[in-house]
């Protein structure tokens, strides 16, 4: 049977959950990234896996059925992920579902795989997740993770905050002295970084290496319903109702509509990739 924790029933986990049905309908080209990882691990089929980050559940449900005789704990931050992929692999049962932070996540069993794709970057303290991850990985267990890494969106980065500093909308990211309350929510680490920090740990057979993929949309509609789900979704955070956000998003739309010509339709993302044995 799926089971269902939330570590911290009496609290909010998030202030703000994700759309995490929109987010579903739109991430296909971060499952085709997850595939290429969950491909590399050539799995057995009696492992324990965990993915860290699982979102809403594309990729537990093909890690799952890889697993006849293993298991997946999937872990996600966010209620509305959590509820989506529930409902998404309810007839599944070698899948739990625990709603933690990744970085201190307590298992009932040691885990064979660290699996995550697409979830790193959004957690500043490195050092910190990795070494939790050595605790929970059983001796030869492996990590297999991607995430944004150094050189991330060096182009689009850039527009966004353009308009975030703009008369418009520069009022919402500053205090009533004017100062800036803005907080980059991202860390994209660098190649070495990483490496030195899974060394100290204790990892062995490290490979670590970024590489350029860019997310290219059909149109301005798809790429705008992308950016307003999944990258603009910090900025969003500090407007206080849909119009603000909508207008938000559309005048990054315009802004490359206009002056960033190259970045139609498209991401340039940079991805690290991530693999090392305990």
């Amino acid at each position: 049977m799926l089971v269902y924790i939330n570590t911290n029933p009496n609290t909010s986990v998030l202030k703000y959950d994700w759309d995490a049905s929109t987010y579903d309908n739109i991430s296909d080209v971060i499952e085709s990234w997850g595939l290429d990882l969950i491909e590399r691990l050539k799995l057995k089929g009696n492992e324990i896996v965990l993915d860290a980050g699982c979102g809403s559940g594309r990729l537990t449900k093909i890690i799952s059925t890889k697993l006849p005789k293993g298991k997946v704990f999937a872990v996600d931050l966010d209620s509305s992920m959590i509820k989506l992929a529930n409902e998404r692999v309810r007839k599944i049962s070698n899948v739990k579902f625990i709603q933690s932070n990744i970085c201190d996540i307590e298992l009932q069993d040691k885990i064979d795989v660290v699996f995550s794709n697409a979830v790193l970057h959004w957690i500043s303290n490195h050092r910190k997740v990795f070494g939790h991850f050595w605790q929970i990985l059983k001796p030869n267990g492996q990590l297999s993770i991607q995430c944004g890494g150094y050189g991330n969106l060096t182009k689009t980065l850039p527009v966004f905050n353009k308009v975030r500093k703009s008369l418009e909308f520069c009022n919402y990211f500053c205090n009533r002295k004017g100062e800036s309350i803005w907080n980059e929510p991202w860390y994209f680490a660098k190649a070495e970084d990483t490496e030195k920090i899974l060394k100290e740990i204790g990892f062995k057979n490290i490979e670590v290496s970024l590489e350029n993929k860019v997310a290219k949309f059909h149109d301005k509609e798809d790429y705008f319903i992308f950016i307003k789900t999944i990258v603009l979704r910090p900025y969003l955070e500090y407007l206080s109702n849909d119009t603000l956000k909508n207008m938000f998003a559309k005048a990054v739309v315009h802004e490359i509509e206009t002056n960033f010509k190259e970045l139609q339709w498209k991401l340039d993302y940079v991805r690290l990739n991530i693999h090392a044995k305990k």
